[in-house]
């Protein structure tokens, strides 16, 4: 046993072929796994004409998994004061930094932890925490089911939705801003 209190057997090579159900989990794994990078970019696009130069660290924290909730309040909060001149574009923002929490709530607890079977062969979950100075702690195990994933899934897709709507209208305002400006400085 493990200083996490894990057998032997629980931390061997974990795979989803028991079943044929369980080759559809380990489909809908990968691509929770291989569409997240899709989302963290969506919301880079967001945060870019926001505010260029903070962009990519602002997107880098919000996904953070250390200092888990406070990361990404920090940047939901300058990207809502960024934004205030606008309250519609506030509101959808707020909406679409919402749905990702989510998506990263459901997510997170699965992409970091430790895959096993229970005794009766269920697949479960054992999300780690950092505890500080390196340490770790186990939150309560999942049980992760096919509709578990599918539930993912769905929360990404509406989240992304969220974000690519808002990407290409922040982009646009932006657009229409600097053009507005530009013609209000020219010579009459």
């Amino acid at each position: 046993m493990n200083k996490l209190g894990f057998k032997k057997e629980h931390l061997e090579a974990f795979n989803f072929n028991e079943t044929l159900e369980e080759q559809e989990m380990a489909a809908r794994w990968a691509a929770i796994n291989a569409n997240w990078g899709k989302l963290e970019y969506q919301l880079y696009l967001v945060a870019l004409p926001i505010k260029a130069e903070e962009a990519h660290e602002w997107a880098l924290d919000f996904f953070s998994t250390q200092g888990l909730g406070e990361k990404s309040d920090r940047v939901k909060r300058k990207l809502i004061v960024a934004t205030d001149a606008d309250p519609v574009l506030q509101h959808r923002l707020t909406l679409a930094l919402d749905k990702v929490e989510e998506a990263c709530g459901l997510r997170n607890p699965l992409i970091h932890g430790i895959w096993s079977r229970s005794s009766d062969r269920r697949i479960q979950v054992h999300p780690l925490r950092l505890a500080g100075a390196g340490s770790f702690s186990m939150a309560d195990t999942v049980t992760v089911t096919n509709m578990h994933l599918v539930q993912i899934t769905n929360m990404m897709r509406v989240a992304c939705q969220h974000l690519s709507s808002l990407s290409s209208e922040v982009l646009a305002a932006g657009w229409l801003l600097k053009r507005s400006h530009r013609a209000s400085s020219r010579p009459k």
